[in-house]
Parts: structure tokens; C-alpha cells; sequence
């Protein structure tokens, strides 16, 4: 009898869950019991159970590790033996203060919530794990839809945007004319969704010095009531891109700026900027 691919595949699935389920009873079986009550070996079995399964719990979490999983778990396990006279000493107090707020049978319900930790000790790394999976995934597709970008011609008013931002750094800046011989064959990458600009130079006359760099001049500008720069970004000595960052400190607004960049606008026409200097 051949057993489907996708049975085998879920096989792993189903034991992990199952060992799951077996840890948190096992946990929350054992806070039903008050070790205060227990006879010496029968309170010595109880600190072993809750040890081993700490140990258990913590070398088949996934995650960061300290050592490796078999040496972490060893090392939890131990601490919660050793730490049980104060563990016990918080259960009684945490029944005890339950008690006295009418919580009917509070032993029960510290049960509950001890499953449920150890429910959550499993599910929540794994969670955080798929969705930073899920983040990396998005961002490389990013990545490789502006590699994979076309690129069309430069238009005017980008074109504008550049050429004051150049001379208003003055007519002695360095790279400024390595820069505006660029300017004249550039292109731009065909993002219309991005605020930004990111430019397109091929086999350049000549190029900026400093080689990679923030152009020194600045242009600010308003949109929905709030304040942005538009920098320019030199990398090897090329145009890289025109780029827009928010310029508010109130949290608030640079949410909302962030979300506006994201969502993405017109950049502002170039006798809009309000032009600031970089001082040393």
C-alpha cells in the first residue's frame, strides 16, 4: 500500500501538535495539584514532572538558541528544579489572592492558563517566524520587481527637480557638472506606484566626487499639511535616486507621512522646494 505524498508531508504536522497537546495537559494537570499537600517523594515526582516537561518545552521550541536545543532544554529544566520551593511558594500565594476575589475553584483556572502557556510558548515563535518568512518574501519580490523595472525617458520636471537642487549647491560644488552631464542622457525606472525616483545612467561621461553620497542641498515641501525633503543620492558617482522622507517629529504625523509614502504621490514642481543647505 503506497501512502500519498501529502500524508507524509502532514505527518510531522500531526505529531508536533500532538506532542503539543500532550505538554500542555501534562502542565496543567500538574497546577490542579498543591504541592504543599504532597508527601516528600510525591512532591518530588511533582518538581521532576514540571521539570522535564520544561525541558522538553524548551528544547522543541523553535527559535533562538543559547547552546542548542538538547543543552537549553537541559538548562531550564534545572532551573526550574532549582527554583521550585519559590515557584511553589508563588502558586500558593497566586491561590491564595484568587480565593480571596470569590474565584471559585482558582487551582482550575491557574490549570487553564498553564495549558495555555504552553500552547503559546509553541505557536507564538513559530507565528513571529512565518510572518518575518512572509516580510523577507515580500521584500525580495520588491527587490525584484525594481531590478526587472523598465526604464522610460527622464521627464521635465524631474529633470527640474535635479537641476535645482545642483545649483543651489552653488556654481564651485564638486561633482555638481559630472552630475548634470548625467542628467542630460538619463532615464528613469518605470515605478509609477513609488514616490521616489530612481534613475537609470549608462556608461557616464564623467562622475561625482565624492563617489557615494547625499547631494548637500535639500528641498523641503508640503503635501496633506505635512512637511517632506526631497534628497538626491549619488552611489559610484551616478544619479541613483530622488528620494522623499518625511520631515515631522510629532508620531502621529509621521504615521500618517509614512502611509502617504506608501499609498505614493506627485512629487512637488521645483520652484516648490524650499531649499536647504547641509552646514558643516
Amino acid at each position: 500500500m503506497t501512502t500519498h505524498p501529502a500524508a507524509l508531508a502532514a505527518r510531522p504536522a500531526a505529531v508536533r501538535t500532538g506532542r503539543i497537546a500532550a505538554l500542555a495537559i501534562g502542565y496543567g494537570a500538574l497546577s490542579l495539584v498543591d504541592p504543599r499537600e504532597l508527601g516528600p517523594w510525591a512532591r518530588s515526582a511533582h518538581r521532576t514532572a514540571r521539570a522535564t516537561i520544561t525541558a522538553v518545552l524548551v528544547a522543541d521550541t523553535p527559535g533562538e538558541r543559547l547552546v542548542g536545543s538538547i543543552q537549553d532544554g537541559v538548562v531550564a529544566g534545572s532551573l526550574e528544579m532549582g527554583f521550585s520551593e519559590l515557584t511553589e511558594h508563588l502558586d500558593a500565594r497566586g491561590v491564595a489572592w484568587l480565593g480571596r476575589r470569590g474565584v471559585p475553584r482558582p487551582r482550575v483556572l491557574l490549570a487553564g492558563l498553564s495549558a495555555l502557556s504552553v500552547g503559546a510558548a509553541y505557536v507564538l515563535p513559530a507565528l513571529l517566524e512565518r510572518v518575518a518568512e512572509r516580510a523577507e518574501e515580500r521584500a525580495q519580490e520588491r527587490d525584484g520587481e525594481l531590478e526587472d523595472a523598465p526604464s522610460v525617458s527622464l521627464d521635465e520636471a524631474t529633470a527640474a527637480l535635479v537641476e535645482r537642487l545642483l545649483q543651489a549647491a552653488g556654481p564651485q560644488a564638486a561633482g555638481a557638472d559630472a552630475l548634470r552631464g548625467q542628467l542630460a542622457a538619463a532615464r528613469r525606472e518605470d515605478l509609477p506606484e513609488l514616490t521616489d525616483v530612481v534613475f537609470e545612467v549608462t556608461e557616464p561621461a564623467a562622475r561625482a566626487v565624492p563617489h557615494t553620497q547625499v547631494w548637500p542641498v535639500q528641498g523641503a515641501f508640503a503635501h496633506e499639511g505635512l512637511r517632506f525633503l526631497l534628497q538626491l543620492h549619488i552611489d559610484g558617482g551616478v544619479l541613483e535616486a530622488l528620494t522623499v522622507v518625511p520631515d515631522v517629529e510629532d508620531p502621529d504625523d509621521q504615521d500618517e507621512a509614512y502611509a502617504l509614502l506608501v499609498e505614493g504621490f506627485p512629487l512637488p514642481r521645483a520652484d516648490e522646494l524650499e531649499l536647504i543647505a547641509e552646514t558643516a
